[in-house]
């Protein structure tokens, strides 16, 4: 019995220390191409944290979808600290599929075409010493500047 309330109040515990909102994907922005060779872009992701409680980022795992075609992955390690209630930016490496067509992309953005971009994955992060896993779920319009 004593076991059952230990194992109870617990969870209870754990349960208080989770995040209660996701952390939200605001913008990806200061887009460079690094090269073409490895098809990768630098950037910066801005992010926000809803919650009372500052977050310790541990891992970036992101895919984009660029009208509805998986075009680039995010996938990196990271010690920054997110503050509560606050934006905070990392830099990011977005590696490029090797089947993504970049020419009709500037050949799009020339011609003023808008995209739409969906990011879909998830931030693992430390809150309070336990590791958590928060998805991201965000769709943006974008027209390229040329």
């Amino acid at each position: 019995m004593k076991s059952k309330l230990f194992i109870l109040s617990l969870l209870f515990i754990t349960a208080g220390c989770l995040p209660k909102d996701s952390i939200q994907l605001r913008d990806v922005k200061n887009l460079v191409f690094v090269s073409l060779k490895e098809k990768g872009i630098q950037g910066d992701a801005v992010f926000f944290n809803p919650n009372s409680t500052r977050m310790k980022l541990k891992h970036v795992q992101i895919e984009a979808f660029i009208d509805g075609e998986k075009s680039a992955t995010i996938d990196q390690d990271s010690k920054i600290v997110a503050k509560a209630n606050s934006e905070f930016t990392i830099p990011v490496f977005i590696k490029l599929e090797d089947n993504f067509d970049l020419m009709s992309l500037l050949g799009g953005a020339i011609r003023g075409k808008k995209y739409e971009i969906h990011y879909k994955g998830h931030l693992k992060v430390n809150v309070n010493g336990f590791p958590v896993r928060i998805p991201v779920d965000h769709t943006e319009q974008l027209r390229l500047p040329f």
